[in-house]
């Protein structure tokens, strides 16, 4: 389960309504509503609506399940390894592993390293790519950008209109590596950081 069908069960399951979930957060009842529809893919207020239904963060957003407790300051969740073609390969359940947090982090942001050479000449074999914030598909239209397939896998690509509304295409870093045409995209984040090794 995504994002908006987490905060939805989870919701219900506290027998919340949206405004009083909404109040709860100190947020508006529209951005519930947008959350639960997938219309709004920000994580600004993640943390804000979690601890308004007295849950962990990994309930909510699937990125976090792997940390069996926050990361200690200064640093952040390494979610994973980028390796061919761009897809960021998750940790195993249940590991822990941190990475230095860029000077600017905020408690939404992660981490994954770059594997191998298939992101070359942009990426290199051990370097950090850091993000934090999650936008809607069209938000960064021909950007290099993190993305996320209705099938979950999470990749580094350029983000281009793909052939009717809805569908994208993406295109690899590396010009060896064949576009993915016509694909539906959960969501993007822009790259907040990148840390050569």
């Amino acid at each position: 389960m995504g994002i908006p069908e987490n905060i939805k069960r989870l919701r219900e399951s506290a027998e919340l309504s949206q405004p009083a979930l909404a109040k709860k957060a100190g947020v508006s009842q529209q951005l519930i509503s947008q959350l639960e529809n997938g219309k709004n893919l920000t994580t600004k207020y993640l943390p804000q609506i979690a601890r308004a239904l007295d849950v962990q963060m990994g309930q909510i957003d699937p990125a976090y399940r792997s940390a069996a407790s926050p990361p200690a300051a200064g640093q952040v969740p390494l979610r994973g390894y980028i390796g061919a073609g761009g897809t960021v390969e998750a940790l195993s359940f249940g590991d822990d592993e941190t990475v230095d947090a860029p000077a600017e982090s905020t408690p939404e942001t992660i981490a994954a390293k770059v594997r191998g050479d298939s992101m070359y000449p942009l990426l290199r074999d051990g370097w950090l790519i850091y993000w934090s914030q999650l936008l809607p598909p069209d938000a960064m239209l021909n950007d290099i950008v993190v993305v996320q397939l209705e099938d979950e896998r999470i990749m580094v690509k350029t983000i281009m209109r793909g052939s009717a509304e809805g569908l994208w295409n993406l295109i690899s870093v590396n010009p060896n590596n064949p576009p993915l045409l016509d694909q539906v995209v959960r969501w993007i984040a822009p790259i907040d950081w990148i840390r050569p090794r």
